[in-house]
């Protein structure tokens, strides 16, 4: 495998990100495609602050990744170089053969509508996520920012202090739990993998002991503000003294009556 690593010392530090890349674009996610050919269509959005990529199929859970933890990006698709001319015809062919109806692709070239990402918090074996897109400049449009985007997260997560990392976890939350909101289970979820039961369990009963979460209640992705990252942050860690702290240097316990920066305040309690 071939990894390239991009260095633009010239790229933009912030841009907008196009509506259609937040309401979703329709493309073909290959889960194999080195002995067969799986995969399906879903819907590839990017969070409206950038910090996270999804995809999702109707009826079918969300997934997601981190776009600070995208290693590399470029048009193409991650083949090894040993079978690379092989698997590149007998692609070009399945794709012409079953898009044929629904996408634009199949008068393509295999390169020109691919676009692969390495991701990973590993840079040395990172995992490969591959999409086909329905022509060669949504392709192009979605390496440049997903570029950019990466590259200027790996430099805020340096200097943004922790506030940055529960600002993403909730940013995935959101992603992914759908219209219906999402409980402290879903949370757990973000954070641990299913076997780890007794983690698991300890920091669903720290968010359980919030009003918003008791008895199994679900946030809705219009409730989650700065009060909630708070409330949820002294109660995973059992910091609940930094209220104290925020009292005593605000005078009020409500976070989002803050007039300051959100995360020099949020660091403040962090290394208080």
């Amino acid at each position: 495998m071939s990894l390239r690593i991009h260095r633009c010392e010239d790229l933009p530090t912030k841009s907008p990100i196009p509506s259609h890349k937040i309401s979703g674009e329709r493309v073909y996610k290959f889960d194999n495609l080195s002995d067969q050919f799986e995969g399906r269509f879903v819907y590839i959005s990017l969070s409206t602050n950038g910090l996270v990529f999804y995809w999702k199929q109707p009826e079918k859970a969300t997934e997601s990744i981190y776009v600070d933890e995208i290693i590399d990006v470029f048009v193409g698709c991650c083949i090894d170089t040993t079978k690379q001319k092989d698997v590149q015809k007998r692609v070009d062919a399945h794709v012409r053969r079953i898009f044929a109806d629904s996408f634009t692709v199949a008068a393509c070239t295999i390169n020109s509508c691919f676009f692969t990402m390495m991701v990973g918090t590993d840079s040395v074996n990172p995992s490969p996520l591959i999409f086909l897109t329905d022509t060669d400049e949504s392709a192009k449009a979605w390496v440049t920012k997903l570029r950019r985007l990466s590259m200027r997260l790996s430099r805020d997560c340096i200097t943004s202090g922790c506030f940055y990392y529960w600002e993403r976890l909730f940013t995935k939350v959101v992603c992914t739990c759908g219209d219906s909101g999402f409980t402290a289970n879903d949370i757990v979820d973000a954070l641990f993998p299913v076997k780890n039961k007794e983690d698991r369990k300890d920091i669903e009963n720290s968010l359980r002991s919030l009003d918003i979460f008791e008895d199994g209640k679900a946030v809705g992705p219009l409730d989650v503000d700065n009060d909630l990252i708070f409330k949820c942050y002294w109660s995973i860690l059992e910091r609940t003294e930094v209220k104290n702290i925020y009292k005593e240097k605000y005078g009020f316990l409500e976070y989002s009556k803050c007039a300051v920066s959100l995360r020099p305040v949020f660091c403040f309690f962090i290394y208080y």
